[in-house]
């Protein structure tokens, strides 16, 4: 959501709704605290962890600025496929939490590996990233491979010379 947040505070920033944008802000800062004082007894309670209320009121939050930055963009800014393709990400995030939660476990890197392979494989398989932005970090990772070489014979180079 935090991630989502920065996006959507820098759309409504260019779409001169800043202003409101930083209300909403507000308004989540100043919800926080008393969500801390409800959330830490309650947690204490279920968990045996009182100190998970942070990191759940501040999801919360984080949430609530996620819906009301979506409800503060213009209209037209979002339609039906840009609901399709958020269905598929959650869809496939929800196979890779599946998939490592089996492997919880194992040695941490397994359970990330497949994680990582199965979100991957997962966003390709349901087409969520369009072709053309596939192509363009194709020719990222051209760039960056062919950068890569340059420097590792060149420096092969020098070491020949000495």
């Amino acid at each position: 959501p935090t991630y989502q947040n920065i996006l959507l505070g820098q759309f409504l920033t260019s779409t001169d709704r800043q202003n409101r944008w930083t209300v909403v802000m507000l308004a989540a800062t100043a919800l926080t605290s008393p969500l801390d004082l409800l959330l830490v007894p309650w947690c204490q309670r279920w968990f045996a962890n009182g100190a998970m209320a942070g990191s759940l009121s501040f999801l919360l939050t984080e949430l609530a600025m996620v819906a009301c930055g979506i409800a503060l963009l213009p209209r037209g800014a979002l339609g039906h496929a840009n609901l399709l393709v958020a269905l598929k990400v959650f869809g496939v995030g929800a196979a890779m939490v599946a998939s490592s939660w089996w492997l919880r476990g194992a040695f941490i890197g397994i359970p990330i590996l497949v994680a990582a392979a199965v979100y991957c494989g997962g966003i390709l398989a349901v087409r969520a990233v369009p072709r053309d932005d596939l192509a363009l970090f194709g020719s990222f990772a051209q760039s960056a491979l062919g950068r890569l070489r340059r420097r590792n014979a060149s420096a092969v180079a020098v070491h020949k010379e000495i």
